[in-house]
């Protein structure tokens, strides 16, 4: 029971940490104080922040869903013609390449959950 008790904390620790991460904010720190203290004192804390948007834009430029307007800077759809902000007419791209989508978090969770269970079940059958 107490190793039950003990991958559920540090699975809902991980969860915390990928929460923190999709907010922009340092999913390694949340993991760590979630880790440390409480998985509800890391969710309470995650809840609590506020979302980085500027960090959030820049890791959608850098992985190709948006680009920069070149006239006001602003983050825009990789597709825009237009920019929303400024109103002007953006140069015209040759060739709009779909970028590599990564596994999302979720999914990556979920594996997770999935490996643990399924070794849980091996260990205590052993017994």
């Amino acid at each position: 029971m107490l190793l039950l008790l003990i991958i559920f904390w540090i699975l809902s620790a991980i969860g915390c940490g990928f929460a923190a991460h999709e907010k922009g904010r340092s999913g390694y720190g949340f993991f760590w104080i979630s880790l440390c203290f409480s998985p509800i004192v890391g969710f309470i804390a995650v809840i609590i922040a506020s979302r980085d948007v500027q960090k959030i834009e820049e890791q959608r430029v850098k992985t190709g869903l948006m680009k920069k307007c070149p006239f006001c800077a602003e983050a825009i759809k990789k597709e825009a013609i237009t920019c929303r902000y400024c109103g002007k007419e953006l140069p015209a791209v040759e060739a709009i390449t779909k970028p590599q989508e990564k596994i999302h978090w979720a999914v990556a969770f979920f594996l997770a959950i999935v490996i643990l269970i399924i070794g849980i079940i091996i260990f205590t059958s052993n017994k």
